[in-house]
């Protein structure tokens, strides 16, 4: 019978044994990746070599361990957990093995510091590895509370977290529908919001994409850094708030650019802040670039001209820049090569040429479109355009110089544009309640066409965002029904939440 039990228990011992209980070797220690012994020998039918299994464990990543078997090429075998410890949310597949003689497989969304069993399935033989996840990292939680109606679509959600306006327990997080955390990562010297991944994103490969302040970074799913741009590299200040990859493989990132602009109104210069967007190479050349400043009236100002958002002084008088712009959202239209980019403090979406730079319309008061419905979305975030052309946007609903601010709300919402008739139709409000997210927000469609919502900063005050609470909840376009929320607790912060039908690590 092809029977050997490789074990290795909590202290790291691994001891291989026959099917009678005799010992049959020793040594190694189950530990950080590449750590462990093997076990095997001759099998007892048609002198196939029984399996060797050891366990590859990864402190920065408790959630995900390897199993390494010994196997020839051409023996169809499976790894799966065994029924005492069977989970359906953790995952199992086949990954690449520098060893040809060996079969690599990767479970993904384990609970950190919990007993496994494991078991690699031959036909009728089963054969098994016992191991024990590393510690969990710091701040990590293992599920959330979450309140359903109905059926909730099964795709994952990934956002970032925090405590805040002090930062703590920060880090990023996938969890499944029911709530459970499938994969974290621990930012725990995060002092700052602008500390945190943004603009995260899971790339065909599996990889993740997102900006961490001075730098565009490529991670794995163990937290490994696979590669970097920085802002020095391309020579501006800095990224904020997102970035996407283009079909083209070059990378598109929301920068800045500052300069003394005079304004008549006040009959001064302002040192100003403007959005620049860049695109530029995985080596770090820029193939193109493009100046709101250059693009747009820089005396339109609007609510929060005067915001002092950036620490950036005017190397004449010492003014701290005006943020004028503050640009927070891009998407890529391949249909004809544009870009749609979302600017909270022009209360403007506007569509950019790619090949000219030419502004083709904006959205929002004053301007290119008449507006279908109650009024204009304010200091908006997130636009995500969908299949049919409509544009998903969250509204917050803020700044709006047109109505008091005791009538300000925030409304998620879906806009119909007709380019034709330059006309723009509110078709659809998230209107179950009345209430305000001040900053930030999020709203994306769901695999089974529901929309995922963020409500980042859910608070009474109209002029400060803290305190507050997030809030991420699944939305029934078609009857309005909440059929899945996850309530914050006073004082959690997250900027976005996206849904991905992956874990980190899987490819498409």
């Amino acid at each position: 019978m092809l029977g050997a039990l490789v074990v290795v228990c909590a202290a790291g011992l691994q001891l291989a044994c026959s099917d009678d209980g005799s010992s049959a070797g020793s040594g190694g220690s189950a530990g950080t990746s590449g750590s462990g012994g093997t076990a095997g020998g001759t099998g007892g039918t048609g002198g196939v070599v029984e399996p060797a299994l050891t366990p590859e464990l990864y402190e920065q990543q408790p959630m995900v361990v390897d199993v390494v078997a010994t196997l020839p090429d051409g023996i169809d075998a499976q790894l799966e957990l065994a029924s005492d410890s069977a989970d359906p949310g953790v995952h199992v597949a086949t990954i690449a093995d520098e060893d040809p003689e060996s079969r690599r497989f990767r479970l993904r969304g384990l609970e950190p510091a919990t007993d496994y069993v494991a078991e690699l399935v031959i036909d009728a033989e089963r054969y098994s590895v016992n191991f024990k996840t590393p510690l969990a990292l710091p701040g990590y939680k293992s599920s959330f509370d979450v309140t359903t109606s109905g059926t909730p679509a099964s795709d994952y959600r990934m956002f970032d977290y925090s405590e805040a306006p002090v930062v703590n327990n920060a880090g990023l997080y996938v969890v499944d529908e029911a709530g459970k955390t499938r994969w974290f990562l621990a930012y725990p010297d995060a002092e700052a919001l602008d500390h945190l991944p943004a603009g995260i994103k899971i790339l065909p490969d599996g990889n993740m994409l997102f900006i961490l302040g001075d730098r565009l970074r490529i991670m794995d799913e163990l937290g490994e850094t696979l590669s970097e741009v920085t802002t020095n590299q391309l020579g501006v200040p800095l990224f904020h708030h997102d970035v996407i990859p283009l079909p083209n493989g070059n990378f598109m990132a929301i920068s800045i650019e500052a300069r003394e602009i005079f304004y008549p109104a006040d009959n001064q210069d302002h040192y100003v802040v403007g959005d620049f967007l860049v695109e530029f190479t995985p080596s770090g050349v820029i193939a193109w670039s493009w100046s709101a400043l250059d693009h747009l009236d820089p005396q339109r100002k609007r609510a929060d001209f005067d915001n002092t958002f950036y620490p950036i002084f005017s190397p004449t008088t010492g003014e701290q820049a005006k943020d004028w712009s503050h640009g927070n959202g891009v998407i890529y239209v391949p249909e004809d090569d544009s870009f749609i980019f979302s600017m909270r403090h022009q209360d403007w979406v506007i569509k950019i040429d790619h090949k000219t730079g030419d502004v083709v319309w904006k959205l929002g008061d004053e301007g290119d479109f008449s507006l279908s419905g109650d009024h204009w979305f304010f200091h908006q975030h997130s636009p995500e355009l969908q299949p049919d052309g409509s544009l998903l946007l969250f509204d917050n609903g803020v700044g709006d110089p047109n109505r008091d601010s005791s009538l300000w709300t925030t409304r998620p919402m879906r806009l119909v544009l007709d380019t034709q008739t330059m006309e723009a139709t509110i078709d659809w409000v998230d209107g179950h309640e009345q209430y305000l997210s001040l900053i930030a927000g999020d709203i994306d469609r769901l695999s089974n066409g529901n929309y995922l919502i963020l409500d980042s900063t859910i608070t009474d005050s109209v002029t400060m965002p803290f305190p507050s609470r997030s809030r991420i909840r699944e939305v029934n376009p078609e009857t309005g029904e909440w059929v899945w929320v996850l309530d914050g607790a006073m004082g959690d912060f997250s900027y976005r939440c996206v849904p991905s039908p992956r874990l980190p690590g899987e490819a498409e």
